[in-house]
């Protein structure tokens, strides 16, 4: 039996969003999300789109396990100011059952129909700030943390659904090159854009240099993509949301990247000032040592040149009359080894 239940507790909203790790689990193609980022955005707290937005977060169980979700969603100025009358549905994922996604896809009609809203589209986020669209064609490429990965049979289940293609997005991989790198045509036709449109590029080189620029960008945004099926326009609010959450963020991440550097630079130096002490220690160490033994030698050979004198004379009288005794009383015995070899060295 196939149960839907609504998400309300944060242990639910953890499962909402922790079941794709499950369902991809071993897919060397899809890029997981992160975690606190998706709880974040599912948060009426911290998302201030819920200013204009409502949603609601389902769970499909199947004997007590976890086996899909998607998210109802109905963004109220795309429907009072843009006239449509739609439901959204996103985080769109599910195990091979049509049954399972029936069920999760009535859930979202049924919450329209609360709010008399006629017309459902998906899979699409809050805003085009968010993920969309589902994937039909490319499953064998990586998945970007920005898209959407699904399984092919997702598409069936929809198809089998009754539900239309209302537009589709083709996502290419464009290789950047630095200035110097790139190929000579790109850089021809680089010129000619910027020539053609009074173009020219600019380089930041501090967070608080793009400030000035961030309304403007969120506005060509708005330009550019207000033909999109999905397109709702950025509200001001979101906007200063954005600056709030990434500016701040890079603010504050750039000051603790120079706090590292300034503190890995005194680290350095210290280790440096270290190695030359010890180093310096261990020279004057090494000259002194070598001052003493070189004093020491020579002590030792002084000492030498004079013990020799001393007593090499005495025993080589003592030798002599030693074998004069020899000769007069015994018999001449062979002279012994260790003697002769002596008497070669001091004779």
């Amino acid at each position: 039996m196939i149960v839907i239940k609504t998400a309300k507790t944060l242990k639910e909203y953890k499962d909402f969003v922790n079941f794709p790790f499950s369902l991809y689990k071993g897919s060397k193609y899809w890029v997981p999300p992160i975690s606190n980022e998706e709880l974040n955005t599912m948060d009426k707290s911290k998302n201030p789109v819920f200013k204009n937005a409502e949603a609601e977060y389902f769970l499909a169980y199947k004997d007590n396990q976890i086996v899909g979700r998607i998210a109802a969603i109905v963004n109220w100025v795309e429907v009072k100011e843009q006239n449509k009358n739609k439901v959204r549905f996103g985080w769109y994922d599910v195990i091979d059952d049509i049954e399972v996604s029936r069920k999760l896809v009535q859930a979202v009609i049924d919450f329209g129909k609360k709010r008399e809203l006629s017309f459902i589209e998906g899979p699409v986020g809050f805003s085009n700030m968010d993920k969309a669209g589902l994937l039909t064609h490319g499953y064998d490429e990586l998945n970007t943390m920005i898209t959407w990965y699904h399984n092919p049979y997702q598409k069936e289940h929809l198809k089998q659904l009754k539900m239309k293609k209302l537009a589709e997005w083709v996502e290419y991989r464009i290789q950047i090159w630095e200035e110097d790198k790139a190929p000579q045509k790109v850089k021809k036709f680089s010129e000619l854009i910027m020539k053609r449109y009074n173009l020219k590029p600019l380089t930041f080189k501090s967070t608080k240099e793009v400030v000035p620029y961030l309304d403007e960008m969120f506005d060509l945004l708005n330009k550019t993509y207000n033909t999109l099926q999905t397109f709702v326009p950025i509200q001001q609010y979101q906007v200063d949301h954005y600056k709030e959450k990434y500016l701040n963020s890079a603010e504050w991440n750039q000051k603790i990247r120079e706090a590292n550097r300034a503190k890995s630079e005194a680290i350095r130096k210290e280790n440096k000032r270290i190695s030359d002490e010890y180093r310096a220690k261990n020279n004057a160490i090494k000259k002194e040592n070598k001052a003493k033994s070189e004093a020491l030698k020579k002590q030792r050979k002084a000492e030498g040149k004079k013990d020799k004198s001393n007593f090499v004379m005495p025993i080589l009288l003592g030798l002599v009359a030693i074998i004069t005794i020899s000769f007069f009383l015994y018999e001449p015995a062979p002279v012994d080894k260790e003697l002769e070899m002596f008497c070669e060295i001091y004779m």
